[in-house]
């Protein structure tokens, strides 16, 4: 009997302990670091032999305030058949960690495309997702599908940052 009140003491003792341990870990407010995302990303693909001006690029101005981003995007497809020029707004995302969602506007069809990013190093990892919400036509996205990006401190493309971080953002939930 002594045995066993011994045994369930333990026992009681240990699952304090426990719940004292978790509660202390979760009233630290530790919480993960939130990465930022701000500032232009590009990805340059070339054909072997095709002029730089020519190439297929992937271009992000991202703003970045908490967890919200805001911003546009630029792309052009290779020997520059297509564009999709984003207006402030065309980008807004949710950061979380060292990942975000991401919704885009294609500027060619006005549908929302929904994606991912996640910064790996010093590279932002992209992967379109899928349509949120259709067009007004049917022209096929040229936002890439997948794409690894990385930071560009180009001074003619920092200038365009600074003029789009000038501009508000507007989420939809903000009237």
């Amino acid at each position: 009997m002594a045995l066993m009140k011994f045994t369930r003491c333990i026992l009681l003792l240990s699952t304090a302990l426990t719940v004292l341990i978790c509660m202390g870990s979760a009233m630290s407010g530790e919480r993960p670091k939130r990465a930022s995302f701000a500032g232009v990303w590009s990805m340059m693909r070339c054909e072997r032999g095709q002029p730089e001006y020519e190439c297929a690029t992937f271009y992000l101005y991202l703003t970045q305030k908490d967890d919200r981003i805001c911003g546009e995007h630029f792309v052009a497809t290779q020997g520059l058949s297509k564009l999709d020029e984003g207006d402030p707004g065309t980008v807004l995302g949710v950061v979380k960690g060292k990942s975000t969602t991401f919704m885009i506007r294609s500027t060619r069809n006005d549908a929302w495309y929904v994606a991912e990013g996640n910064m790996v190093g010093r590279q932002l990892i992209w992967r379109r997702i899928g349509m949120m919400i259709p067009g007004s036509n049917d022209e096929p996205p040229v936002i890439p599908a997948n794409a690894t990006l990385s930071k560009n401190s180009t001074p003619k493309l920092l200038e365009h940052l600074k003029e789009i971080e000038s501009m508000p953002c507007v989420w939809p939930d903000q009237n």
